[in-house]
Order: structure tokens, then C-alpha cells, then sequence
């Protein structure tokens, strides 16, 4: 693994505040869970990484988190798309099992490399580049490891992200998705917005592992993804739904974590 420590002080000498407002919920994510944090280098940018330093044995549970805020007030491309509300980070937290979390390119204060252009967060934010830099850091941070399976969990965009990398790894036994966007193209027309013209939708993948142990949440009040981009996807490729009557995309997937991450651990186990 290939850890980018002295990227924190080139932040510094750069001028970088690394501790603007929207970054600092990761920091006091990471304080507060007791998690640690690094950077890791892919041939093309830098990803955040945060364990939650349990120890690894034979399950490692992989978290991707949202879309962030890729648009300020719906007309404004971000500068900065690093999510205020570090949700998925607080859903680890509540994890019984070892877990990570990867953050994508240009996110978590790593907006300032060059190569950070607006693409990556709008409408490129689930291109090719996006998953090829996330599968070769992911790769790295998961070097060390032999005989590891993994379990992929993605929240709303992250889930969009889990599914389209996770045949790339032959070590992963389950995708969890929670409030996905799953059919981006239907996702765009219903919310009115911009067509995601450079990112792939994952209801066209051609192929998905049937030995995969498929899992997708939804919150049946969930208005920023509606339950239909989520079916539309299982409707083509199939998996486990689970549905949660009085849940909207934000509520009240922290609360119930650890009893929801419980019953996926058991239906892993009992499918494996």
C-alpha cells in the first residue's frame, strides 16, 4: 500500500485549507469513531482511505459513500464535492466487522490536483476513470491481504459505484446497496437534471456474478432516489430487496445500522 502522508503537509505549503467546512466531517468522523485515515495513490489521483482498524480475518466489508455535493443550489457546479454529511462513514461505525471506507478521485480535500476537473463529479462521476483509479487503489489497500472476502456496501451514488466494480474483484462475495442509484438514466429523468452523459449506468452492465450475494435497501419515503431507479435495476439482474416502510434517503439507515448490518451478515453466511 502506498501511503501518501506527506500529501497532508503539501497541503499546507499549497495553501490548502484541509480543514474547510466541507471536510470537516470526515475529520471529526475519524476522531469520533476512532477510525484511521491515510491516502493512497492510484496512477491518476489520490483516494482517502479509512479503516476502522478492526482487525482483518476472513471478511472485509467495503464502504463507497455518496454523490457528495456536486452542484450548489442545482445551477452551480461544486468546487468541491466532498459530502457535508458523512453518512456512510457514521453507517460504518456501527459495522461489527472489519471495514474500510474509499473515497472517490478529487474528493476529501484531494480536489487540488490538476487533473481534478468538474467532469469527475458531474457528470463523469461513475465514468471509466472514476472506477479504473478506484479499482487500483482499492487493489492497493487490500495488497496485504490473502483469502479475504469481500463484502461491497454502497450508499446512494456509492451504490451506483459498488456495483460497477465489484466484478472486478473475484474475492468479493456480496454487494449491499442502501438508497442506490442503479439505473442512472431513469434517475436523471424523473429529478429533471442532466443526463450523466460520460458516467455508465449500472442497469446496462451485460454481466453480474450470480454467485454474488445481492442485497439492495430502500427507503419506501426516499424521494432523492426513488424506489423505481433502485427496481429497475433488480427488474433486469435480480437480488434480495429489502424495504423500509417509514425510511427516507437519509433516515433512518444510522439508527438501525447495526441491527441491518447484522441481518446482512447472516444472510451472507447462510447463502455461502
Amino acid at each position: 500500500m502506498q501511503v501518501m502522508s506527506i500529501v497532508f503537509y503539501i497541503f499546507l505549503l499549497l495553501g490548502v485549507n484541509s480543514c474547510s467546512v466541507t471536510n470537516r466531517p470526515l475529520h471529526i468522523a475519524v476522531e469520533e469513531f476512532g477510525f484511521q485515515k491515510s491516502v493512497i495513490q492510484s496512477s491518476q489521483f489520490f483516494h482517502v482511505l479509512v479503516s476502522n482498524n478492526k482487525p482483518v480475518t476472513k471478511t472485509l466489508f467495503v464502504y463507497f459513500g455518496g454523490d457528495g455535493t456536486p452542484w450548489i443550489g442545482g445551477n452551480k457546479i461544486a468546487k468541491d464535492p466532498t459530502p457535508r454529511n458523512n453518512l456512510t462513514l457514521r453507517l460504518m461505525s456501527k459495522n461489527d466487522h472489519p471495514a474500510i471506507f474509499i473515497g472517490r478521485p478529487c474528493y476529501f480535500g484531494m480536489v487540488y490536483q490538476q487533473q481534478c476537473t468538474s467532469d469527475l463529479w458531474t457528470n463523469g462521476r461513475y465514468s471509466q476513470i472514476v472506477l479504473d483509479s478506484m479499482e487500483e487503489a482499492l487493489n492497493k489497500a487490500i495488497a496485504h491481504l490473502t483469502n479475504t472476502k469481500l463484502v461491497f456496501v454502497g450508499y446512494s451514488g456509492g451504490g451506483a459505484i459498488a456495483t460497477l466494480l465489484v466484478e472486478r474483484f473475484p474475492n468479493a462475495v456480496a454487494l449491499v446497496t442502501v438508497a442506490a442509484n442503479l439505473d442512472s438514466d431513469m434517475w436523471t429523468r424523473i429529478k429533471g437534471f442532466l443526463p450523466l452523459n460520460e458516467s455508465l449506468n449500472p442497469r446496462k452492465m451485460t454481466l453480474i456474478n450470480k454467485k454474488l450475494v445481492t442485497v439492495h435497501l430502500i427507503g419506501e419515503l426516499d424521494t432523492i432516489v426513488p424506489n423505481d431507479v433502485t427496481l429497475s435495476f433488480v427488474k433486469k439482474h435480480g437480488g434480495i430487496v429489502w424495504r423500509y416502510p417509514n425510511y427516507g434517503h437519509l433516515c433512518c439507515w444510522v439508527d438501525n445500522w447495526s441491527k441491518i448490518s447484522a441481518k446482512i451478515s447472516n444472510t451472507i453466511e447462510n447463502a455461502l
